[in-house]
């Protein structure tokens, strides 16, 4: 389902969040789906249950479960589920290309040159990358939904060989 509506051969599906995000983290993918977080269509609490007989048995299960720290939660959802999702604006895709939305779905990061001393464009002040272009680049990144690492300190050719040989 989900790889039809990324073919773009639906246009609508109902799904639950965690299997959405953990489609988009198994395949390396930028949530591209439009969703409203705050008004799901439907929601479920989960309970422990067990047999009559068995009430000590829920009461054993419910202790165990206070017993998981919140810090051993987030490694469980972050090994199973991508909760910090990347999200695509979807009137900034409505701007582009189908390839250059598979490049941005695909692509978590991209990396940038940052020159040493081109102010005010582009230069680097106590390694900080600061100047118009590298704020240009920043706030591409946000709207775009990608982060961004920026490689500083080695000389123009070699920031074209590293283009080359990408």
């Amino acid at each position: 389902m989900f790889q039809a509506a990324q073919k773009g051969e639906i246009r609508v599906f109902v799904a639950t969040e965690i299997s959405l995000l953990y489609y988009l983290k198994q395949n390396q993918l930028a949530n591209i789906f439009g969703y409203i977080k705050e008004k799901p269509l439907y929601s479920q609490v989960y309970y422990s249950a067990s047999t009559k007989a068995n009430a000590a048995l829920i009461e054993t299960v419910d202790s165990g479960l206070e017993r998981i720290s919140k810090a051993e939660r987030k490694d469980l959802e972050d090994k199973w589920i991508y909760l910090e999702e990347r999200e695509i604006p979807a009137n900034f895709l409505t701007l582009l290309t189908e390839k250059e939305q598979t490049f941005l779905t695909e692509t978590k990061t991209i990396t940038v040159q940052n020159e040493s001393d081109w102010a005010p464009f582009n230069f680097n002040e106590n390694g900080i990358p600061r100047g118009l272009s590298i704020d240009l680049i920043n706030l591409l990144a946000q709207k775009a939904g990608f982060n961004v690492r920026f490689v500083s300190g080695v000389s123009w050719d070699e920031y074209l060989e590293m283009v080359r040989h990408r």
